[in-house]
């Protein structure tokens, strides 16, 4: 199963159509997306599940679900939610079971998306509070995490989290795994946010992580910059 999340940094409105528009084709048919799109080279395989975080109900509507539907996902939410910004699960693999919760301890409202595939497999995503002083409202979300994926095993978490790597336990609980770790903590896949830290992360409980890798972080041609201030982390797992 192949899996991505992505933040695409919708609260910036510099050219953020054009931004969200490269970003969710890169997700579907790789980069460079031009030449793609030029006949230059083959498309990458689409992911089976796709989260993204800071959707708004502008990028929703114009490109997030023409795209995702038009390419045969099914989208978590099916609507926006009445949020400045929230979190989708779009998966190709049937959805059994969906929910959404509201993140503990938020000071931002920020809330939880689960799926659950046909496959059995639960998919999470959250876009954990922001900032230094989110530090224990952070930590509880983690543990909260953990506790769910344990819970509901086999199962993968991928989001923002916003952690520094100070705020994250040395030793995990059993049965969670970091995927990055797991797939030998790649230098060239550590960092997705501006290039200096580890803020999207993923975690799994009865699942074995293959690889893991980032995209997203070549300049659009058109704007001379990434689509997003967040690379994109991608988990295949067994």
């Amino acid at each position: 199963m192949r899996c991505v999340t992505y933040n695409l940094n919708g609260l910036d409105d510099t050219d953020v159509d054009v931004r969200t528009e490269y970003a969710i084709l890169s997700l579907l048919v790789g980069e460079p997306l031009q030449d793609v799109l030029l006949g230059l080279r083959d498309p990458d395989p689409a992911p089976d599940v796709i989260c993204l975080q800071e959707v708004t109900a502008r990028t929703f509507h114009a490109h997030v679900r023409p795209h995702l539907v038009g390419a045969g996902y099914t989208l978590f939410p099916a609507e926006p939610r009445e949020r400045e910004h929230f979190e989708v699960i779009a998966s190709r693999i049937p959805m059994r079971e969906q929910r959404v919760d509201p993140l503990i301890g938020s000071l931002f409202g920020r809330e939880f998306v689960a799926v659950q595939l046909d496959s059995g497999v639960w998919v999470h995503t959250a876009h954990m509070d922001s900032l230094k002083d989110g530090k224990h409202a952070r930590q509880r979300q983690l543990r909260e995490i953990f506790y769910d994926l344990n819970q509901r095993s086999p199962s993968l978490f991928l989001g923002d989290t916003n952690l520094r790597d100070s705020e994250v336990p040395d030793v995990l609980p059993n049965g969670i795994v970091d995927a990055w770790e797991a797939a030998g903590s790649p230098a060239w896949a550590k960092n997705t946010w501006a290039g200096k830290m580890r803020f999207d992360r993923a975690y799994a409980s009865g699942l074995t992580v293959q690889s893991v890798k980032v995209t997203g972080r070549k300049p659009m041609d058109s704007t001379g910059s990434p689509a997003s201030d967040h690379a994109a982390l991608w988990v295949t797992t067994t």
